[in-house]
């Protein structure tokens, strides 16, 4: 009975994620019109309905979405709708293939790719602070072959992206709080001002370090700033920049806080009790 009703619950929430792709895949909301190429927010829910419900709704919300693409770009053409509809295609069978494959195919992998990269960090244990910054690097590389153009994907990604670094931001917050009562027990001092300057210190170092580094790394990958279009290997240098090295130093945080950041659990308790036991004895002092 449980099983049925979890098959029920996933079915009714899979056919509302769809009825919302379908809404917004024919709607302004979805499929904004510009001059040359339709912009869409439609990969919004599909990314969502994978991490939410699992690849193989991720794969499904993504075929509804390419099926809703073609039928968009066939009944409201614009100049390179040849590139998503076979009804458009300009050069027969095999360019209507490749159609299908960017209109239909590269959105079920959409889905399918963000559904098993949720469920992997879940298996390792690896919290939402890392693993949603990661997918959104991950599904960023994957938009700069699938979906080159597409402006919203890239803001879905970055969105992913920046929501997981602002959660990091607050787990720091938390920390910073932990590690002043952990001084406080250690040396009897308690020094707020000094811990948090220091922190603040750090961050902007790392900020100044990064810029620096940034500019390193695109002459390392010859970047031309006056160059109009980019060598394939100098493109291929900025993705390593933007995607592998991000995610290899995401997993290495993630490594140095959980095998060195020791303030958790029953020893945080303890520390807890012992700051409150000499605050209260310096009151009644």
């Amino acid at each position: 009975m449980k099983t049925k009703k979890h098959d029920t619950r996933w079915l009714v929430s899979v056919a509302l994620m769809a009825a919302i792709i379908i809404v917004l895949a024919n709607t302004p909301l979805g499929m904004i019109q510009l001059p040359v190429i339709k912009a869409t927010t439609v990969h919004i829910p599909v990314i969502l309905g994978a991490i939410l419900l699992g690849p193989s709704a991720g794969a499904i919300l993504g075929g509804v979405f390419g099926i809703c693409s073609v039928v968009s770009n066939t009944m409201t053409p614009t100049l390179l709708s040849f590139a998503f509809s076979p009804f458009m295609s300009t050069t027969g069978i095999p360019g209507a293939f490749k159609a299908l494959w960017v209109a239909v195919g590269c959105r079920i992998l959409l889905g399918v790719a963000a559904g098993w990269l949720w469920i992997l960090f879940r298996k390792v244990k690896v919290n939402e602070v890392i693993a949603l910054p990661i997918v959104g690097f991950v599904l960023l590389g994957a938009a700069g072959y699938v979906a080159p153009q597409s402006k919203v994907l890239v803001i879905v990604c970055c969105a992913l992206l920046f929501f997981g670094s602002g959660l990091s931001l607050g787990v720091t917050t938390c920390c910073m709080a932990d590690v002043i009562d952990y001084g406080e027990v250690k040396f009897g001092v308690r020094n707020e001002s000094v811990t948090c300057s220091a922190q603040t210190f750090l961050m902007k170092a790392a900020t100044a370090a990064a810029g620096g580094l940034t500019g390193i790394g695109l002459q390392i990958v010859g970047y031309n700033a006056k160059a109009v279009t980019q060598s394939a290997a100098t493109v291929m240098g900025i993705r390593v920049l933007m995607i592998v090295i991000p995610i290899i130093l995401a997993f290495a945080s993630f490594g140095i806080y959980k095998k060195y950041y020791t303030l958790k659990g029953e020893k945080m308790e303890e520390i807890t009790r012992k700051v409150n036991e000499m605050h209260a004895k310096k009151q009644t002092a």
